[in-house]
Order: C-alpha cells, then sequence, then structure tokens
C-alpha cells in the first residue's frame, strides 16, 4: 500500500510539472493550502539623471537614453571617427600664437591651429570652440571637427577683456575705446554675441570695463572694474537686464569670479588669499576661507561640482572642498603659472613662461602628466642696474618709485591691463598688454610725457618689450618688486 501512494505521489508530481510547461513561463499552478498575499518589493529605479547647467569650460556633453528592450544590439566594426571634443584640452602657446588641441588621457596632440596674437579664455562645447584674441580685439570660432578657424568676430573700437560662454550666448567683457587711451576710470561692459548667427545681439553697459563672467542659477554674473572697485552685477539672459545686487555686490578693485552648485566663488586681490563664497541666486557673501597658509599670492580660479581650485603664482593649487569650506589638498605645480581652468575631466593649469600644460587628477589630486606646447619664452638679457635716485624725475608728474634695473609687475589695484607702447607717449601704437600681475625688467628710462614718467620693460613672462607709464597723480600703475 505504501509503494502504491508513493507511486501516485511521483505520478500526480509529474503531471503537475507537465501543465507547468504548458503554461506561460513563471506561471505554475501549485497550491499549497490556503493563498497568504505577501509584501511586494518594487524594484529599484535608477534614478533620472538631474539636468543641470554646468560650466562650459569643463567641455563636457552627456545624454542618458532608455532602452526599448533588453536585446544588446549587434557590435558593429570599428570606425575611424573624430576624437570627442569632450575628452579634448584646448590650450594656447602665446609665443607661437597657436591653440593646441591635446587628447585628454595621453597628451597626444591631435591638432595646432595657427590664430596669430595671443589667444586666451578658451570656451569649449560639444560642437565649437571659441577663444579670445586680446592683442586684436577679436574672437575666434573653431570647428572641432576640422580643427580650422571657422569664424572671427571683430569687437570694433572696444577691448577685449574676458570671454565666456552660457546661457545659450557668447559673452565678451570688453573696456571702451576712448581718445585719451591711458584714462583712469574707463567705461566698459559686455557684449553679447548669438553663436547661430556669429552677430553682436546686444552690448550691456556697466560703466567699467567687464572683466570675469560666470554662470549660476540661470544668470549671467559680471564683475566690472574701475574707479578702484570692482561691481558684481547679474544680467537676466532672458531680458538682458543687468541688475545691481546691493552692497554685497561692491568690492575693492581686482575680483576673479567662477561658480558651481555651492554658488559663486571669488577671490579679491587686495584681500590676500581669502575665498569668498556668495549665493548664487543673490549674490550674498556666505562665508569667506583662509588661504593664508599658502606662500604666494591667488591669482586664478575653478571649479568642479564639489571643489574649488585656487591657483597661486609661486606655483601652487588649493583644491577647496565646496561643501565643508575648507582645504582639501595643496598641490605644488610649477612657478610662473598664470591660467587655471576645468576641462576633459581634470584640472589643467598653463604656464606660458615655460610654455607647459599640466593635468591634474581630481581623485588623486596630484600632477598625473605635463606637456610641452611650443615655443619657450624668451630669457631675458638685462643691462647693469643704475643707482641713480629718480624720485623727481619728471616736473609736475607723480614721483616714481623705480630704478632701472629693478623688478616690477603691473598692480593688481586698480585691476587693470596695462598698455604696452613701441615710444613712451600716449600717442605712440599699442604693442602688447601686460595684465595684472605680469612682472617684468625695467630696461630704460625714465622719459617724460603725458605729465607721466615712462620706462622701457621687458615681460619676465613674455618677453615683450615696450614703453609703460608708471602710474598718474590717483594710481600708480606699476609697483616695484624687492
Amino acid at each position: 500500500m505504501k509503494h502504491k501512494f508513493n507511486s501516485l505521489l511521483i505520478l500526480s508530481f509529474t503531471v503537475v510539472l507537465l501543465t507547468a510547461c504548458a503554461l506561460p513561463q513563471g506561471l505554475i499552478p501549485i497550491s499549497f493550502g490556503q493563498a497568504t498575499a505577501l509584501p511586494v518589493e518594487q524594484m529599484p529605479q535608477a534614478p533620472l539623471p538631474e539636468m543641470t547647467e554646468t560650466s562650459l569650460s569643463t567641455a563636457t556633453s552627456t545624454s542618458t537614453a532608455v532602452p526599448s528592450t533588453l536585446t544588446q544590439p549587434a557590435a558593429e566594426e570599428p570606425s575611424e571617427t573624430p576624437e570627442p571634443v569632450s575628452s579634448s584640452v584646448w590650450v594656447s602657446n602665446w609665443m607661437d600664437g597657436n591653440i593646441i588641441r591635446y587628447d585628454g588621457k595621453s597628451l597626444e596632440e591631435l591638432a595646432s591651429i595657427p590664430v596669430g596674437g595671443r589667444p586666451m579664455q578658451i570656451a569649449v562645447q560639444p560642437d565649437v570652440v571659441w577663444a579670445a584674441d586680446t592683442t586684436q580685439n577679436q574672437i575666434l570660432r573653431i570647428s572641432p571637427e576640422t580643427n580650422q578657424v571657422e569664424t572671427i568676430i571683430t569687437i570694433d573700437s572696444m577691448e577685449v577683456q574676458t570671454l565666456a560662454v552660457g546661457e545659450g550666448a557668447v559673452w565678451v567683457g570688453v573696456r571702451e575705446a576712448s581718445d585719451d587711451p591711458e584714462e583712469s576710470n574707463p567705461n566698459g561692459g559686455v557684449v553679447r554675441i548669438n553663436p547661430d548667427s556669429n552677430e553682436i545681439d546686444v552690448y550691456i553697459e556697466t560703466g567699467a570695463p567687464v572683466t570675469d563672467i560666470a554662470f549660476q542659477s540661470g544668470l549671467v554674473w559680471i564683475v566690472s572694474t574701475g574707479n578702484d572697485f570692482s561691481t558684481i552685477y547679474k544680467i537676466d539672459s532672458a531680458t538682458n537686464e543687468l541688475q545691481d545686487i546691493g552692497d554685497y555686490g561692491i568690492w575693492d578693485g581686482g575680483v576673479k569670479i567662477t561658480a558651481n552648485e555651492e554658488g559663486l566663488w571669488l577671490i579679491n586681490f587686495t584681500m590676500k588669499n581669502t575665498l569668498i563664497q556668495l549665493d548664487g541666486a543673490t549674490g550674498e557673501k556666505m562665508a569667506e576661507i583662509d588661504l593664508g597658509r599658502i606662500t604666494g599670492r591667488a591669482i586664478d580660479l575653478t571649479t568642479t561640482a564639489d571643489a574649488v581650485w585656487v591657483l597661486f603664482d609661486l606655483g601652487s593649487v588649493a583644491k577647496v572642498d565646496a561643501v565643508q569650506r575648507q582645504i582639501f589638498s595643496i598641490i605644488t605645480v610649477s612657478s610662473n603659472v598664470n591660467e587655471i581652468f576645468s576641462q576633459a575631466g581634470a584640472i589643467w593649469v598653463i604656464g606660458q613662461a615655460n610654455a607647459t600644460v599640466y593635468r591634474i587628477d581630481t581623485a588623486q589630486n596630484r600632477v598625473v602628466g605635463e606637456t610641452v606646447t611650443g615655443s619657450n619664452m624668451p630669457t631675458l638679457t638685462l643691462p647693469p642696474t643704475q643707482t641713480l635716485s629718480v624720485y623727481e624725475a619728471c616736473s609736475g608728474a607723480p614721483a616714481t618709485r623705480l630704478h632701472v634695473g629693478d623688478r616690477a609687475r603691473v598692480a593688481m589695484y586698480p585691476y587693470e591691463n596695462q598698455r604696452i607702447r613701441k615710444e613712451p607717449n600716449s600717442s605712440s601704437t599699442i604693442l602688447t598688454l601686460f595684465r595684472p600681475g605680469t612682472t617684468m625688467k625695467i630696461l630704460e628710462g625714465p622719459v617724460c610725457a603725458n605729465g607721466w614718467v615712462w620706462w622701457k620693460v621687458q615681460s619676465y613672462t613674455t618677453g615683450d618689450i615696450g614703453w609703460t607709464a608708471e602710474g598718474d597723480s590717483n594710481n600708480y600703475w606699476l609697483e616695484p618688486i624687492e
């Protein structure tokens, strides 16, 4: 009887299995007593990517697609395609007048684009690269597909100070040309260029030259520097309306600004080595971070999603945690550096004097690669130092603080580019501009003209030689370096 019961049990189980095979997959009609409702655990859903404004200096473009089926497409034969612009880094060499494109990881040179002048302020988008030539007052549009300059936009009657791309436009900070090229309180503003037509849409006057630009909270934030102080404004990109943000938008002269999701960040050259956080919607000051333990002067800054990176003129980079508001790491790069930016998933530092670009890994917090961009700046050949006192060099002119053979630099305050001319007078041809902080050697002088003291100088950074005025009755434009 026991054997017969076992046989019937086996036969019943076999029938159940055969029935289950005939039903749709996963439906097995087996009941073991009364049915009990069990809680159903929902499968976790992958969060959709949050669409946020991203600084265009990072040169990244991402897209997310939801596949219609789980079937993987058949592998295609590899084809030769251009290097994605988001994986490239674009830098300039002032001596050669070139823009160079490198692979962002291997630092292999992909293209060298001769543009003339001194290309600066390179802004990278997925389908176009923009650069400003501050010596010829032009904006260059470069195709990453052909690695060629495809459009040159000249800013007439304006001197280009800076460039940034965001909020659907190209924004160019300018200083208005004047009959008095050494005017101490010049006018200026920002020029908005339509990237579809390559034409100027509007000129927004601010009353002083615009020297830096950032984007946050859907707004365009600008720094306008003149009259010995800097003013931060915001522009509504939909209406081009310039908005004053009150007392917390007014600073002493010389401000550099950048932004990330934590807000606006700035350095002010009169507040030595202090990083300041502003609210990204109102511009109100939120915090001050002391960077005083780092040697040198803070001269430039950039951001990643969770950090602020501050460059110092003696060759260090401070990584500051944007949430904790504390120095996270101090990275040694090289002396004679002049620019820092975020691009191709890394932080990059450029030194034009030794024509080198350095790659900083944002996870390792150290330099992981470097390459030479072209010609070095020439080595200075200097005359012997003279000891003649020239404090009363010119009748009616401000007393001089310089001598032949001295080292000097363009003053950070007021924050203005210094004109270098062919001859020692204000009507002579402008050869180039020395940016604030540029160091130089005094070669000849003094010469008296236009009520000023003029010196022949040579830049340590670029090797350029020319004549420039030391200052007027309001400010010294050059300051001695001891």
